[in-house]
């Protein structure tokens, strides 16, 4: 009788000029949102290995991103360990000679620091507790300048009066050095003159 009355059904339906998508449904498809990984990641990294000596280690590393636009590094890294920049093969030949030169030695732990850049954007090669202080001291100015030079020496943005010792060792670029009164980062006149602003 159920079979009878949904086959009526139908045929009303589809003499009536009704079809199957103009029919009200109780359920509403869902879209599904793909799970995109947005930070770069390291997949396969194991952060610790054990070498005995006159060995060698090779470990192939992974990213989630496409890899030829990205380049490899090592920081304190120890003689031996090596990675190629271009696909990441992480190498260690633990040699005799380096244990016995006292260039390496036994039953110590290295920490070696491991880092994978991007080579199109400039804002990834820089530290982000740096790059999170620029941005704070742009907001700060109606002009948006967080570097400015010191010209005649003074402070580009402020115009404070910058002492011999600061001005030398802006000169030197070694460290980043602030102005006391405003703020921002100074520059010898040199360098800004040769940076182009886009």
């Amino acid at each position: 009788m159920l079979r009878k009355t949904s086959i009526l059904l139908l045929v009303i339906l589809l003499s009536a000029g009704i079809t199957r998508s103009q029919i009200p449904v109780d359920t509403v498809a869902i879209a599904t949102v793909a799970n995109v990984d947005t930070s770069l990641r390291i997949i396969n990294l194991n952060p610790y290995f054990t070498i005995a000596v006159d060995s060698m280690l090779s470990y192939q590393l992974q990213i989630n991103k496409d890899e030829t636009r990205y380049y490899w590094y090592l920081k304190n890294s120890p003689v031996g360990l090596k990675i190629n920049k271009d696909n990441g093969l992480l190498s260690f030949k633990a040699d005799k000679s380096f244990f016995l030169s006292g260039k390496l030695k036994y039953d110590v732990e290295y920490t070696v620091k491991l880092g994978v850049q991007n080579l199109s954007d400039a804002r990834e090669k820089v530290d982000e507790r740096l790059l999170n202080s620029y941005d704070r001291i742009r907001k700060n100015y109606r002009n948006g300048l967080a570097v400015v030079p010191v010209e005649r020496d003074a402070c580009g943005g402020c115009f404070n009066a910058i002492p011999p010792q600061k001005q030398s060792e802006i000169k030197q670029r070694k460290k980043i050095i602030i102005c006391e009164n405003c703020g921002r980062i100074l520059v010898d006149n040199d360098l800004a003159d040769a940076v182009e602003v886009k």
